[in-house]
């Protein structure tokens, strides 16, 4: 919530800013504030609760990651030269086998990381797009008929007003009456109907395009890009809140802060990706409407895939019993529906647990402690 109301009154100042002071001016006004931030932050350290690092505490994440990739490669590669007659259940069980140092443990570890690091790679791609708003999409809009009282990056806040409005709705209404009519809105459905609005955001973006470059200059109304701005939102509420919850939780307890720490990597990853395609769309002479219908099917067919990977997934079982890892046969499964008894069909498009509502931040601040 705080995220989304700083970033509306940073749509709605920062322009006004840029168009009466200039861009330094523009760019000065944020940065005092953030620099005021900073001071109350340091001011009040005093109060903290600063828990000093155990030194008997287990390796970081990456640091048991790495040793046994390592070790359970080494192990590959060493293996035609002994005979055993017991061969590793998987790859990464060999880590065991080479190094005594390594506990099945942490074995089990990272083997609950690597089962979400499928979706994880798929999540660049709808940050590539959501990000366009803030680039592709200012610069539709200043091609568009802009009243002479708003700025065109000043089209951005609805955005985040669409937020902080849609999402108690989601929360209060929909996803209620979705577990009504017995379609769960697990984790995973909510981030590939994520994905999928992402993608439609795009498709209705580039129909806008085409009008505009069908159309005299600057005769086309800026307001006809809310639709792709409201369906946009709808993927993020969907993508954004959920995967980090997804990514918390399903991740083993000792590895939980890199999971999300992951995830939160993709956006950075997918804003790399967006820069490098407009370089060699313009290299290629792509015209604008096609590149963002291009987006939008790609965004489709990544869709595809994440609801192929989450048809096979299953859940962790946690410690309050809200999830089973009974249904199915060892590895990722298809699950059935929780309470109906049936294998997901053709018009399920994910599966999963019955909750995960939001994050719980409680838990987050009470594992890290």
């Amino acid at each position: 919530f705080a995220i989304n109301v700083g970033a509306l009154l940073s749509y709605i100042f920062s322009p006004l800013a840029k168009h009466y002071m200039g861009y330094g001016f523009a760019f000065l006004f944020p940065a005092i504030f953030m620099a005021a931030a900073l001071a109350v932050l340091v001011n009040s350290k005093p109060s903290y609760v600063i828990i000093k690092p155990d030194p008997s505490a287990p390796a970081s994440p990456v640091a048991v990651i790495l040793r046994i990739l390592m070790a359970a490669t080494t192990d590959l590669l060493t293996s035609c030269r002994r005979s055993s007659s017991t061969a590793p259940r998987s790859f990464l069980d060999r880590a065991t086998r080479f190094s005594s140092t390594i506990n099945q443990a942490e074995v089990a570890d990272a083997k609950d990381f690597f089962r979400t690091i499928k979706f994880v790679l798929l999540m660049p791609l709808f940050w590539m797009l959501f990000d366009q708003q803030g680039s592709a999409w200012v610069l539709q809009a200043k091609r568009m008929d802009v009243p002479g009282w708003l700025e065109a990056e000043q089209l951005g806040v609805c955005n985040t007003g669409f937020v902080l409005v849609l999402l108690p709705i989601m929360e209060k209404k929909v996803y209620p009456w979705l577990s009504s009519i017995g379609r769960e809105p697990t984790p995973l459905r909510r981030m590939g109907l994520g994905m999928f609005f992402g993608g439609a955001s795009f498709i209705v973006s580039a129909l806008v395009e085409t009008s505009i470059q069908n159309s005299a200059p600057h005769s086309v109304p800026v307001f006809i890009q809310l639709p792709q701005y409201l369906i946009l939102t709808i993927g993020e509420i969907g993508v954004s809140t959920t995967g980090l919850e997804f990514f918390y939780e399903e991740a083993p307890p000792s590895m939980r802060t890199a999971s999300a720490s992951l995830f939160l990597l993709t956006t950075a990853m997918g804003d790399v990706m967006g820069g490098l395609l407009y370089d060699i769309a313009g290299a290629l002479g792509i015209s604008n409407a096609a590149l963002l219908y291009f987006c939008g099917f790609t965004m489709f067919v990544a869709t595809a895939i994440f609801i192929a990977f989450a048809r096979r997934y299953r859940y962790r079982a946690s410690e309050r019993g809200r999830r089973s890892d009974d249904d199915g046969d060892e590895g990722d499964v298809q699950l059935s529906l929780v309470g109906k008894g049936r294998d997901l069909d053709s018009d399920d498009m994910m599966e999963g647990d019955q909750e995960g509502r939001g994050m719980n931040f409680q838990r987050i601040a009470d594992d890290n402690q």
